[in-house]
Order: C-alpha cells, then sequence, then structure tokens
C-alpha cells in the first residue's frame, strides 16, 4: 500500500509537471505570434462600415449609458435593459447598432487591450473570452472605452469585478426579435452585418506588443491590483 501510495504521488507530480512546461511552452507560442503580427504584412478585413448610418457614435454612447445608470452593478440586467430600450427603435437603428458595436470590438483588438485582459485573467490568451472581455469593455461606456485603450493602467481605480460580457453579443438581435415579433423576419442585425468581422476576420493589432514579463514595468497599478 506505501509503496502505490509513492507511485501515485509520483504519477501526480510527473502529470502536473508536464501540464507546466506544455503549458508553458504554448503561452511562449502564443505570445511569438502576436508579436509577430505587429510586423505582418497582410490585407486587412474591413475595420468600418461604408454605409451611411443613422445611429453615429454619440447615440451609440448614449443608449450604452442610458442601460448602465439604469443598472451599474448588474451587467445582466443592464443587457436586458439595453434590449428593451433598443426594441423602441427603427429597424435600421438596430441594424446600425450592431455594426457600432463591430466597429467598437475592432477598436479594442489593441495590445494594451490584449496585456489587460492577461493581467486579470492570467498570460494564456483565450480567444472566446477576450471577445467576451472586449463587449464588457463596450457595455461600461465611452469613457471606460478610451481609457482601456489609451490609460490603461488608471483602469485599476474603475475595476472592481469583470462580467462575461458574452450577452452583448446577441442584444442587438435579441431586440429585433421583439421589435418584428409579429412579422417574419428573414435576416437578423448580425446576419446584415458581417463586412466587420470580429470574429473571424484579419486584423492588425493596433498599439505596440508588451511580453507579459513586462507587464510589471508598463502597469504598475494594474499589475498590484491583480
Amino acid at each position: 500500500m506505501k509503496y502505490f501510495l509513492y507511485i501515485l504521488i509520483a504519477l501526480i507530480l510527473l502529470v502536473s509537471l508536464t501540464y507546466y512546461f506544455i503549458n508553458r511552452r504554448f503561452i511562449s507560442h502564443q505570445e511569438k505570434l502576436f508579436e509577430d503580427l505587429q510586423n505582418s504584412n497582410f490585407t486587412e478585413s474591413p475595420r468600418i462600415f461604408n454605409e451611411t448610418s443613422v445611429l453615429d457614435d454619440e447615440r451609440f454612447w448614449e443608449l450604452i449609458d442610458m442601460s448602465k445608470r439604469e443598472y451599474p452593478n448588474n451587467f445582466n440586467s443592464q443587457m436586458e435593459c439595453l434590449t428593451k430600450i433598443l426594441s423602441n427603435l427603427s429597424d435600421e437603428e438596430i441594424i446600425d447598432f450592431e455594426r457600432r458595436i463591430r466597429e467598437k470590438m475592432i477598436e479594442l483588438w489593441n495590445y494594451n487591450v490584449k496585456s489587460l485582459y492577461q493581467i486579470i485573467y492570467g498570460n494564456y490568451f483565450s480567444t472566446d473570452g477576450f471577445i467576451y472581455f472586449r463587449f464588457w469593455i463596450i457595455s461600461n461606456g465611452k469613457d471606460f472605452f478610451i481609457k482601456s485603450i489609451y490609460e490603461t493602467d488608471n483602469l485599476s481605480e474603475d475595476i472592481f469585478k469583470t462580467e462575461d460580457g458574452e450577452m452583448l453579443l446577441v442584444v442587438a438581435d435579441n431586440a429585433f426579435k421583439i421589435k418584428n415579433m409579429n412579422r417574419k423576419i428573414d435576416k437578423l442585425p448580425r446576419d446584415l452585418s458581417l463586412d466587420v468581422d470580429y470574429d473571424f476576420g484579419n486584423y492588425r493589432m493596433t498599439g505596440k506588443y508588451i511580453s507579459p514579463s513586462d507587464f510589471k514595468k508598463h502597469f504598475p497599478k494594474l499589475t498590484r491590483k491583480f
């Protein structure tokens, strides 16, 4: 029995060490790809929509702020409120809201925002996790959005907890369904807004690459907090 326990402990240690080294190599590989991305030459996907918008940037942030004021500390309730607000707009405005979100998501494809995500969640970079994180940033309003890109370290004063922002992904679609519940819908806002694609589009990250080993130097307040 004693030898069995020794073998079991040795196996657990072996598995743990193997996972640790594989994880480190994977993260190192991820970081190399992100570092190389800033100097890569490729044709980018569209970052903005060329069509004339009935819902401009100012109005977009006004709608986000309206929902945030109603539910400043409850993301899910904020999204339900935002859905209700949007459902009272025209079809064109709801579609444009989806398009503004997509443009904001591409703006947040930024090295400082990537660093912010990793400081909070760890050095492993989850593609889906980073999508939902960017949605959450948008849900906090224009000032938070701008600070996340240009004054990232100062967000240490504003972040008390983070949320999985996935619900913002479907807000426009849900609002569109509510508004048009009595008629057949051929395409939802997301279906009509695929020209700017934060999921499968090809984009160069804006800003300058920062290695996780340099996070403390570049983001002293954030690294102390998290």
